[in-house]
This record gives C-alpha cells, structure tokens and sequence, in this order.
C-alpha cells in the first residue's frame, strides 16, 4: 500500500481503522494456479518488478533499495542505482525511467537513461512530490505535491523537470494522479477534511473538474485503474460497515459495481493492457495473497504459492504476469502466463 508523508497523519488512523474491522469472512478464491512458473531471476529480495512498454525489459528493485534493469527473459542483468525509495515507472518510449527518491533527506523524482546513464533531478527541494504518472506521449509527467501553504495539489512537468507549474483546481489533499491514455484527462484522489477519500477527473489545464459519485463508499488511498479507452475506473472502497471491495464505476459516474464482495482487504490493483484482468494483493487470514481475475469479478485464482506476496507487472499484452515468489524454497521473480483465466 501506498504511504505517504507529513500531511496526512488521519490518513493512517483511518486505514487502521478499517484494517482492524476488515471482514475475515470473506470469499476465498477456490482456484489456485497450476500452471508453470518461470524462475525469470533467483536475485535475493527482488520485488516491484516492472515490464517496459515496449516488452523488451524488467525493471525491478531489491531489498536494500538497488534498482535493476534486465532483458524480460532474465538475461543482461545490470544494476542501474545502488539506492531509490519509489516504485520506477517506465516512459512510454522505454528509454527513461523516473521515481522518487529520498536522499539527502528530502524526497525528489528523477529521470535516468534505460543503461543507468544520464540522472536528472527534476525539482527543486521544496515540494515534496508524490505518486508520478507519464503522459501518454511521454512528454511530460504529472505527480501529487505540497505547495507553499503545505497542501497537497497537482502538478505537471516536462520529462526534463522544465515548465513544472501547478494545474489549478479548487481540490486539495490531492494523491495519486493517473494520467488516461486518451482524452487528456487525469484521475486523482482526493482526502478531505471528513476523514473520507474521493475520486475525480480533471482536464490537464486544471477545467472540467468532476467528481465521481461513489455513493457512501470511502475511497482507498490505493491507486485507481483506468481502462484504456477512458471509459471504466476500478478502485478499491470501504463500505459503512469497514469491509473493503474492488469496485468498478463508469467515467460518466454510472454503473457503480461491487467486483469482490469483501473478499478480506484488498490493497492495491492493476488492470491488464487489454482490460479483461484485474491483479491485486489481498490480505486474509495472515496471508498477503496474489489474485488475478476477470475484470467482471469472475474467475479468480490465486498466483502466489508463498504466504507473502506483492503486486507485480502485466506484459504489455497482458499475455503474462512476472512477480515475486518463492517456489520450492526459491525466492525470486517469476513469470506465469494467464491465459488460462477466462476474459
């Protein structure tokens, strides 16, 4: 699950309240994968894995914060930094990746070369910037920052740190900035003052302002997914009564469905290139468990054989799914093909 820092103290009273009231009854997935696991790396605490968008590589960090790049059937590995806090993401054109880092004690985002070449410090050491997300044409990044009256807002950059300026909008508390990848729109999270977390859609020039009806669902500070064509977000939601659900909810505020059913607490999900999977982490019974399923809430099965295991990374066919594991006493990242769950 995402943390975050200095302002937002409620926030993990209330995430702490609802885990301790999350419903431990929930519906165990009956199906467990069978099918075969490809060891892709054995690297000792190797998590986070990301696959590059033109398929071609994996991003992944260990324990101890070094991130790695390497071909997606595991060859050429190469260590990139030695030390960054944040999840990389890739540029669309695969040549950069940037995240977050805290060092010298203040945390700023970068960009680096593909070959490790080339670090970029993109802000100032004055905002304090979250959750980054690239454009579609990799021209410019969005990300959640404090400005000068220690709100979080949204803002916007080129890919080399120049023409950052806040996108104005009258939300604060703003997280988790989502950048669609058709109609110049980007989906946000927003914490008030209520102790409640909401979701919204805005133009990349701060107008068409609009927030999505969730009902009396509490909004997750996990991060929404939004389908390619623009037209469907999942997210995860807390119900009146503390139990948590993976919902789905049309851009237009219609359609609002309950995918899960409290099936224990799921913490963070990823939509499939195509649209037709969902895979996130749910806690229950002292077990932190891998689950893809349909996106329609069907068909789900568990991926991970070990009691832990975290978020990982589709292909970008959606044709695969690499994560990290341990099978027979190996811990390292695997690679599964899904193609055995239905659409």
């Amino acid at each position: 699950m995402i943390k975050f820092k200095i302002t937002v103290i409620n926030i993990f009273v209330l995430i702490s309240i609802f885990s301790c009231n999350k419903d431990d009854n929930g519906t165990i997935p009956n199906n467990i994968y069978t099918g075969t696991r490809i060891l892709l790396t054995d690297t000792e605490g190797a998590g986070f894995p990301t696959w590059s968008p033109d398929g071609n590589k994996i991003a992944f960090k260990q324990q101890d914060g070094a991130l790695f790049i390497m071909n997606s059937n595991g060859t050429n590995k190469s260590l990139i930094k030695s030390w960054v806090t944040g999840r990389p993401q890739w540029s669309p054109n695969s040549n950069y990746l940037a995240y977050t880092d805290d060092r010298d004690s203040w945390i700023n985002i970068y960009r680096i070369d593909v070959d490790g070449n080339n670090e970029k410090k993109l802000l100032k050491d004055s905002i304090m910037p979250d959750h980054l997300s690239w454009s579609p044409d990799g021209k410019m990044i969005a990300y959640s920052g404090m400005d000068s009256l220690f709100e979080r807002k949204l803002y916007i950059m080129n890919n080399d740190g120049t023409n950052n300026h806040k996108v104005s909008t009258s939300v604060g508390g703003i997280f988790c900035p989502y950048w669609s990848k058709v109609g110049g729109k980007i989906m946000f999270s927003s914490y008030n003052s209520y102790n409640s977390v909401e979701l919204y859609l805005v133009d990349t020039n701060g107008t068409n302002l609009k927030k999505l009806n969730i009902g009396s669902l509490s909004f997750s500070l996990d991060e929404p997914q939004l389908s390619t064509d623009g037209t469907t977000i999942y997210f995860s939601a807390f119900s009146l009564n503390g139990n948590q659900s993976i919902y789905k909810i049309n851009v237009d505020g219609s359609g609002l469905t309950n995918l899960t059913n409290n099936i224990g607490f799921p913490e963070r999900i990823q939509l499939s290139p195509d649209g037709s999977k969902l895979a996130f982490s749910r806690y229950l019974d002292n077990v932190n468990a891998l689950i893809i399923m349909s996106s329609d809430g069907s068909n789900l099965i568990q991926i991970n054989k070990y009691q832990y295991a975290e978020l990982g990374s589709w292909s970008p066919d959606g044709s695969k799914y690499v994560y990290s594991d341990q099978v027979d006493g190996i811990s390292g990242l695997y690679i599964i093909d899904v193609s055995d769950i239905k659409k």
